[in-house]
């Protein structure tokens, strides 16, 4: 304020907004506002996640129920999932909402929307059937995947929209979904990737969506800072509707390490969790 003072008695004439609270000091510091900011280029995740299935096919990607599936196995379910997608005729920008237990069918899924240029909607089965259906409609969505059909205890209500359900041992389809032989389009890490909701707590809920690129940029960010790589193991504990689920999930994933994935009876117990986490040897786990 001292120097914010001294301006305006030298320059009383200035409007006030022309004037600063930078001080000299402060100057040498801060980067000059008027430089234009290098964009970096990051892979988009879905692909990052392929390349370590073409890199390094037989290494543990989804730990679920006792079971270590590959990268590729992983790759083949996205690839069904997605040509599937498009085969329904979902096109670049429109949402796909993903329901159902968390588990290796949910997580090619989840690629297989990204990959398909569809927006992916992650919606948790164990929200109220009204927040559900907001969200659903709010975000405009063309289709939903569906993984453990309504065995779910909390079940998979009917939104009016096409279907697909995915077997949530295997991910297999039911046979009326099989994939075609439909392309798989290519990603610009300028297109809509996710979008979520705000909580709410202060009013209606918000869409706020979110772009290949800057995923893709804060998964890099994650990688490099922690030191993920492969041979990690990295628990998947979020719930679905939060957006933090896609760190949980993409990370391990997109540094070729193991996403770990516990029972849903295990999560909210603290004891089982705890006794899980250990007997999974996980190594990295995101937790507030």
């Amino acid at each position: 304020y001292a120097v914010l003072a001294s301006e305006i008695d030298e320059s009383s004439d200035r409007l006030l907004s022309e004037f600063s609270l930078v001080t000299a000091r402060g100057r040498a510091l801060l980067p000059d506002p008027a430089l234009a900011l290098e964009m970096p280029h990051h892979q988009p995740i879905a692909e990052a996640i392929m390349a370590w299935a073409r890199l390094t096919p037989a290494a543990p990607a989804v730990l679920y129920e006792n079971r270590c599936f590959s990268f590729s196995e992983l790759a083949r379910l996205s690839d069904d999932v997605t040509r599937t997608l498009v085969e329904r005729g979902i096109i670049a920008g429109e949402t796909v909402a993903v329901t159902g237990i968390r588990s290796f069918a949910l997580v090619g899924a989840m690629i297989g929307v990204l990959r398909s240029g569809g927006v992916l909607l992650m919606l948790d089965p164990n929200l109220p059937l009204q927040r559900r259906r907001a969200m659903v409609e709010l975000a405009d969505a063309r289709m939903i995947v569906r993984v453990g059909h309504a065995q779910d205890a909390a079940g998979s209500p009917d939104f009016e929209l096409p279907m697909l359900d995915l077997d949530v041992a295997g991910g297999r389809f039911d046979a009326a979904f099989a994939a075609s032989a439909s392309g798989i389009p290519p990603i610009d890490s300028g297109q809509p990737a996710y979008v979520f909701f705000t909580s709410g707590s202060s009013g209606t809920p918000k869409a706020v969506k979110g772009r290949h690129a800057g995923l893709a940029h804060f998964l890099s960010w994650q990688r490099s800072t922690f030191g993920v790589r492969p041979g990690d193991r990295a628990s998947q504990l979020t719930a679905l509707s939060f957006d933090v689920v896609l760190r949980d999930t993409l990370l391990a994933l997109s540094a070729g390490a193991t996403l770990c994935i516990p029972a849903e009876e295990d999560v909210l117990d603290p004891t089982r969790i705890l006794l899980w986490l250990e007997a999974s040897e996980v190594t990295i786990i995101h937790i507030v």
